[in-house]
């Protein structure tokens, strides 16, 4: 393929070197894989299942941790993980803070609660299609 024929299938970056809006550097996608993978680690699935609960049965404790976290986790899924967030980033917290907020504000008089609206959910308009 000459130089001139590839460069006016490829995609053109900008200056800066990012691509520009609506193009991709690998337009053809990602080549399908020669073999499927999954596939075969699955076929041996049950054996190594087998191996790991017999080394449940192992003199050396790690060995045996391991097995057993090896078969809950694929039995039972990994325990989820907390994540610890900042609070000045946490939506919830910041939810929290400002009905906290508020309330404050109606108990000292400050704002006026709003008036309620009686709404009846069956009056509700239906989409069109």
């Amino acid at each position: 393929m000459s130089a001139s024929n590839r460069s006016a299938r490829m995609p053109q970056r900008r200056s800066g070197g990012s691509w520009k809006p609506g193009q991709s550097g690998n337009p053809s996608g990602r080549p399908p894989a020669l073999v499927d993978i999954s596939a075969l680690a699955r076929e041996h699935g049950p054996r190594c299942i087998a191996v790991a609960a017999a080394l449940l049965d192992d003199d050396d404790p790690r060995i045996r941790l391991g097995a057993v976290t090896a078969l809950l986790d694929r039995g039972y899924g990994k325990p989820a993980q907390r994540i610890e967030a900042d609070e000045a980033t946490s939506v919830v917290l910041l939810h929290l803070a400002a009905a906290r907020a508020m309330s404050a504000q109606l108990i000292d008089g400050q704002v006026e609660p709003a008036p309620q609206q009686e709404t009846n959910l069956l009056d509700a308009p239906t989409p069109t299609e």
